[in-house]
């Protein structure tokens, strides 16, 4: 079964910001109002699943736009441009100690 995403890919920037103050992060990361944290395959993206998937097109302007007005307003994401919809078969509900467990060296 195909799941559909709308998402931004994290750079190493965004990633840092979040791992460098993770208790600013943890109450609005996978909550129902905001944007959830996922990994697919090895990369990490912030967005929102698509649970009907395609739309019409006033239901697809406005989760664009809340999408964005999310990322820039309480994630402090500048990047938005890179907004994709991305289809998968396999993905990952991380959190963001999930990103710190991962970075720590073994």
């Amino acid at each position: 079964m195909i799941s559909y995403f709308l998402v931004l890919p994290l750079s190493q920037q965004d990633i840092q910001r979040f791992t460098s103050s993770p208790n600013r992060w943890i109450s609005l990361v996978n909550k129902p109002l905001y944007l959830s944290l996922f990994k697919i395959k090895a990369s990490y993206y912030l967005g929102k699943q698509l649970l009907d998937f395609p739309l019409a097109f006033e239901v697809w302007e406005k989760i664009v736009l809340n999408t964005k007005s999310l990322l820039i307003h309480t994630f402090h994401c500048s990047a938005t441009d890179n907004l994709l919809v991305l289809p998968t078969t396999k993905y990952e509900l991380v959190t963001i100690n999930d990103i710190l467990l991962e970075r720590l060296p073994i």
